[in-house]
């Protein structure tokens, strides 16, 4: 085999795959910039549900501990006294709650 045609094919094949792949893209185009704005708003909604996770510890953090106060006073007449009021615990409030139903 000459190598010269070798060259020439080979030169040939690249240039067709070449324009294979352009082809391609230029068809798929859509759906590429589909997807990457898919991943823009994924990485938003992401962002959003760590920030609400984030504040949900605060509020979970705050249960858990009026769940140990109420735990550690025993008795329910003994609960906290907050800005002049009596604030019973979560736990005492959750079992008055089952007990109505």
């Amino acid at each position: 085999p000459d190598p010269l045609d070798e060259s020439l094919l080979s030169q040939a094949a690249f240039s067709s795959a070449n324009d294979a792949l352009r082809s391609l893209c230029a068809r798929f185009t859509p759906t590429f910039v589909a997807v990457q704005r898919r991943d823009i708003r994924l990485e938003e909604c992401l962002g959003t549900l760590l920030a609400r996770l984030d504040s949900a510890a605060d509020g979970a953090e705050f249960a858990e501990q009026r769940l140990e106060v109420g735990s550690k006073c025993g008795d329910e007449r003994q609960n906290i006294m907050e800005g002049g009021f009596v604030a019973p615990s979560l736990r005492s409030l959750a079992e008055r709650h089952r007990l109505r139903r």
